[in-house]
C-alpha cells in the first residue's frame, strides 16, 4: 500500500485488539493503561514475592550425559526475594562454571533459598517452567519441589504482552530490553560488561572450553552475577511502577 510509518496506517485497515492499542498509543504519542485490569491481575500475587530468572545454554552437541540435542543447561539463577509489602528485596543467585552439569548444584541452592510459599514472579512464564521441567528429568528427586514452583508463578510479562499497558517507546514489544528503559530509566544494562542473555550463554560456554587465570575467572563470574541481577531486578522495579499506577484508581487509598 505504500505505507511505511505507523502514522500512516488508515483507521480502515484490518487490525486485531492489540494491535489497534499500539497504533493508537504511536499516533497519539501517549500510553494505554487498562489501570483496572492490571489491578486484577496484581491482586493475584501473594507474599513473599520472589522475582526469579535462569540463564541457559542450549548446545546442539550435548556438554554433559543425559542431555539432548538443544536442551538447555541452566547454570545461573538470580532470586530477589520480598518477605512483605514494604521490605526491601534480599538476594540470592547462583552460578556454575565448573566443566560438569550444573544441574545437581543449581536445584538444592534455589530451594534452599526460595520459601515454600508465595508467587514465583519471572518474565515469560513458559521459558521458566519449561526450565523447572528440565531440572526435573537431571534431577528427579526434586520433581515435587520444582513443580510447586510452577504452580506459583506469575508472568509480568503478560500485563505488556496482553496490551494492559502500551506505551510508544516499546516498538510493539514486550520483553524485558523494550519495557525496562521506558518505565525505569534509572536502571540500564549499558553499562554492564554483559548485556544481554546471549553474552551470557556465550561467555558462560567459553568458560566450559577456555583455560584462564583466577583473576580472569573472578571478573567474568561477577560479569555474569551482575547481568542476571539486573533481570530480577528490573522486575521489582517495573513491579513498583505499576503498583504506583493503580494505586491512582478512586478505590485505593
Amino acid at each position: 500500500m505504500g505505507i511505511t510509518e505507523i502514522q500512516a496506517i488508515p483507521a480502515s485497515f484490518p487490525l486485531n485488539a492489540k494491535q489497534q492499542k499500539h497504533i493508537l498509543a504511536v499516533k497519539s504519542g501517549n500510553p494505554l493503561i487498562d489501570e483496572e485490569a492490571i489491578q486484577k491481575s496484581l491482586s493475584s500475587l501473594t507474599y513473599p514475592l520472589h522475582f526469579l530468572d535462569y540463564e541457559t545454554f542450549n548446545p546442539a552437541i550435548p556438554l554433559f550425559p543425559g542431555y539432548h540435542p538443544y536442551e538447555h543447561i541452566v547454570f545461573q539463577y538470580s532470586l530477589h526475594v520480598i518477605e512483605k509489602p514494604g521490605d526491601e528485596a534480599e538476594h540470592c543467585d547462583c552460578l556454575v562454571t565448573d566443566k560438569k552439569d550444573p544441574a545437581p548444584m543449581i536445584v538444592p541452592h534455589l530451594l534452599d533459598n526460595l520459601q515454600p510459599e508465595g508467587s514465583v514472579i519471572v518474565w515469560n512464564q513458559s521459558f521458566e517452567a519449561n526450565r523447572n521441567k528440565d531440572l526435573s528429568s537431571h534431577c528427579p528427586a526434586y520433581q515435587a519441589q520444582l513443580e510447586r514452583i510452577n504452580d506459583r508463578m506469575y508472568d509480568l510479562m503478560l500485563i505488556f504482552k496482553d496490551g494492559l499497558y502500551v506505551h510508544p517507546d516499546f516498538h510493539g514489544s514486550a520483553s524485558l530490553k523494550a519495557v525496562l528503559p521506558v518505565l525505569c530509566p534509572e536502571l540500564s544494562y549499558d553499562e554492564l560488561e554483559i548485556s544481554n542473555g546471549e553474552e551470557a550463554m556465550m561467555t558462560w560456554y567459553w568458560l566450559q572450553t577456555a583455560n584462564l587465570s583466577q583473576s580472569a575467572m573472578k571478573q567474568i563470574r561477577s560479569a555474569m552475577k551482575e547481568y542476571c541481577k539486573l533481570d530480577t531486578y528490573a522486575m521489582i522495579a517495573i513491579l513498583e511502577k505499576l503498583y504506583k499506577v493503580i494505586r491512582r484508581l478512586p478505590n485505593e487509598s
